[in-house]
């Protein structure tokens, strides 16, 4: 037989308690190997690929890896496909990949086997709370932008192209959100085969999720108009904090019938038109009670942005953030006279 790979030196898990409860290697492995394939031999260039555990069906032990041990991997002939899918319809297949039942094991709440299981390539991110119910559970899905290598959350209007096998594509395990015209390619074996000869194996030598993760995403991007936040809500109300400097820490409220200038050295994305919304300074003015009053906020792009101070420097502050401190300190005076009144 055909060596595909001399000397293996990972162990690619394909067992199936393995691939259809949870994330493996080796189903990292086929996806990527299909979207490789993917974004070289389909008309449309492939945004990222999915595969279900149920069609893998052996793992991949280290030492000589030959083509007739890829075909025990893939036994069953599919060939590799390609279909276009809207972003909720994107976000409704996983819900339904991670929808199965939920049982105990060593102490943890985990998956029950499911066939339909989607393995992910690298280009894609999903995050989810298993204790949520069946249909509930995906908290945020972020694809790779591949011009500027960055995640960011999915958008649900726009239409993406997804690589799986042609089982899938047709609608297989219950993914009725599926189907329609399809492009397709070589035998899933073939794609492996080719993959494996060439790419580098060492991001495999790992049992640790890498793809589908509990949990939220711990950087949002600023998301697209029509994106599905982090919160599983749609965007347009939703205010996120972005990179890694913290707008103010919650911990420390402000004093009531104070000013709190708000300087983030990145800023915060208010979700909006696509493009906009992102503050760069404000002022939000609260009463005794707490209760917040007023923001005020000048938007990143405007005339004044190129004046404004960055936190951690000594630069100071600017005539907009006087302003701006000003109208608060006005506005607190014009609400404790009407109280007095």
């Amino acid at each position: 037989a055909e060596v595909i790979i001399p000397n293996n030196t990972i162990d690619f898990k394909g067992e199936r308690d393995d691939v259809r409860t949870r994330e493996t290697n080796l189903g990292n492995a086929i996806a990527d190997a299909m979207e490789a394939y993917g974004v070289k031999n389909f008309s449309k260039k492939t945004d990222f690929a999915v595969t279900n555990g149920g069609g893998i069906r052996a793992s991949i032990a280290k030492g000589k890896v030959t083509r007739y041990d890829l075909i025990s991997v893939l036994p069953f002939g599919n060939t590799i496909a390609q279909i276009d899918v809207k972003g909720s319809d994107v976000w409704t297949a996983f819900e339904h990949s991670l929808g199965a039942p939920t049982t105990q094991k060593d102490g943890k709440t985990v998956l029950t086997a499911n066939g339909g299981l989607l393995h992910i390539s690298d280009s894609i991110r999903v995050y989810y709370d298993i204790n949520k119910p069946s249909g509930k559970r995906i908290n945020a899905i972020q694809i790779l932008n591949k011009e500027t290598g960055k995640f960011e959350n999915i958008d649900l209007k726009r239409v993406y192209h997804v690589t799986m096998n042609d089982f899938t594509a047709s609608g297989g395990d219950g993914y009725s959100m599926f189907g329609g015209p399809r492009e397709e390619g070589i035998s899933l074996d073939q794609v492996l085969a080719s993959y494996l000869k060439t790419a580098n194996l060492a991001k495999y030598d790992t049992t640790e999720p890498q793809r589908m993760l509990l949990g939220k995403p711990a950087v949002s991007e600023q998301p697209a108009k029509g994106q599905q936040g982090s919160k599983g809500s749609k965007s347009g109300k939703d205010t996120q904090p972005i990179g890694d400097d913290k707008v103010m820490d919650p911990a420390k409220k402000p004093a009531p019938g104070k000013v709190v200038l708000l300087l983030a050295h990145r800023g915060t994305v208010s979700s909006g038109t696509e493009g906009s919304g992102r503050t760069i300074e404000g002022a939000t003015v609260s009463s005794k009670s707490g209760k917040q009053l007023a923001r005020m906020s000048v938007p990143k792009g405007s005339a004044h942005e190129k004046q404004l101070p960055k936190t951690g420097t000594n630069q100071s502050s600017s005539p907009e953030a006087m302003f701006v401190l000003l109208a608060g300190i006005g506005l607190i005076a014009t609400v404790r006279r009407r109280k007095a009144s």
